[in-house]
């Protein structure tokens, strides 16, 4: 069981880490980030993009600190709810250039 709880921690810090060093690539608006983008947008979109990105890093951190997973039930819907709408968007996109 232990074994189990530090794959989570492990993967957890992991991804915490992976998500808040895009924050703050769109929070700096470095190239390689903004190229992650797929649509032209200003300053302030990207800042917009920034906060949602480094708050679920933080919290995915503080998750992975504490272990106290059903704290993320939250953030996991609303993140899950945010690539959801993401993707249907792409897949519109791609189906209307295919016509």
């Amino acid at each position: 069981m232990e074994s189990y709880r530090s794959l989570i921690r492990v993967s957890l810090f992991s991804l915490s880490l992976g998500l808040l060093l895009l924050g703050f690539g769109f929070w700096l608006r470095t190239d390689w980030a903004l190229g992650l983008w797929p649509w032209p947008d200003g300053p302030l979109s990207y800042l917009f993009i920034a906060s949602i990105i480094l708050a679920e890093g933080a919290t995915m951190a503080w998750t992975a600190a504490t272990m106290k997973l059903h704290a993320a039930r939250g953030g996991a819907l609303g993140f899950a709810a945010m690539n959801l709408g993401l993707a249907g968007y792409t897949l519109w996109l791609f189906n209307q250039q295919e016509e």
